[in-house]
């Protein structure tokens, strides 16, 4: 089956989250016919293992993907002979495509004859940096005056990388990885927590500064008589005003600094390792999740403007 018909299945037979019981079995036949092992987990979630060639040093490299497979609680409109069979569930925020992708990749890996060559690694890589940001920008439009900056970009990366390093170092701790393993992960956990850290205090910074007497001031979202706040207020919330504590003690101190410290203790003594990565972990949750509500908190100030 080509991903296109594998796509238009998935997407004429929707099913909502934990119930994808009949996609499930669909990806593990059409799995069984490409001789790919795999196996179920979390009911109806489905893992397939495709085993690499070894490097010149007798390891096997690894890497993981993963996909979506669930959809919404919409109604489909559309007049096609693929439209959504189940009514009131459609894939209508792409999972269908999401999973379509990755069924191409297992078809392609799969046959070692056909082994893709390292360079389309390396650019899918940077395609998925670029597309980060030109997605983010694109979010961003409806306060673009208040959002869109470079910085804000880099820190989102920087808080998702220790979030994932911190995780993956976790996971090597646990199974006992090769110490060279827990030293890079530590590395990279302790690094992009600095990274992080500058870049959401110059993003704070960039907010203070910003003039809005070219871009116009409107009426409150969804309560067009609530009294909105002075746009130097609301900017200025983040850093100095009512959300410091939140954004300086949680997304600054906590979710990037510790967290980069975590790193450097786990770089520097390999037998905290455990307790090092998972300090990180946790960190980086807490931050990400203050930074996330001090969005939300001053998010209705910064939408309003366009």
């Amino acid at each position: 089956m080509e991903p296109v018909e594998f796509r238009r299945r998935l997407h004429a037979h929707p099913e909502l989250s934990f119930k994808e019981h009949d996609t499930a079995a669909f990806i593990e036949q059409q799995l069984d016919e490409l001789g790919i092992e795999h196996r179920r987990i979390a009911s109806t979630g489905v893992v397939a293992r495709i085993k690499g060639r070894k490097t010149p040093e007798g390891d096997r490299r690894a890497a993981v993907l993963r996909a979506d497979i669930d959809a919404l609680p919409v109604t489909e409109r559309n007049d096609c002979e693929w439209r959504s069979q189940n009514e009131g569930v459609m894939h209508a925020c792409g999972h269908d495509m999401h999973a379509a992708v990755l069924f191409g990749v297992l078809r392609k890996g799969g046959d070692s004859e056909r082994a893709l060559p390292a360079w389309c690694g390396w650019l899918a890589v940077v395609v998925g940096v670029i597309m980060g940001f030109v997605c983010a920008h694109s979010y961003y439009m409806p306060a673009r005056p208040a959002w869109s900056n470079f910085t804000l970009y880099v820190y989102y990366y920087g808080s998702e990388l220790v979030l994932g390093a911190a995780g993956a170092w976790l996971v090597a701790a646990v199974l006992k990885e090769d110490a060279k393993v827990g030293e890079l992960l530590a590395k990279l956990t302790c690094a992009m927590g600095v990274v992080s850290a500058v870049a959401v205090v110059v993003a704070g910074f960039y907010w203070t500064t910003i003039s809005f007497g070219d871009v116009g001031y409107s009426f409150h979202t969804t309560d067009p008589t609530a009294a909105l706040p002075a746009p130097a207020a609301a900017l200025a919330a983040p850093m100095s005003g009512s959300e410091a504590g939140m954004f300086w003690g949680g997304a600054v101190v906590v979710g990037s600094l510790v967290a980069a410290v975590c790193g450097a203790l786990g770089w520097k003594k390999p037998q905290v390792a455990l307790p090092a990565s998972a300090a990180a972990l946790v960190c980086s949750l807490i931050g990400g999740v203050c930074f996330r509500v001090v969005l939300y908190a001053v998010g209705v100030s910064f939408y309003v403007y366009f």
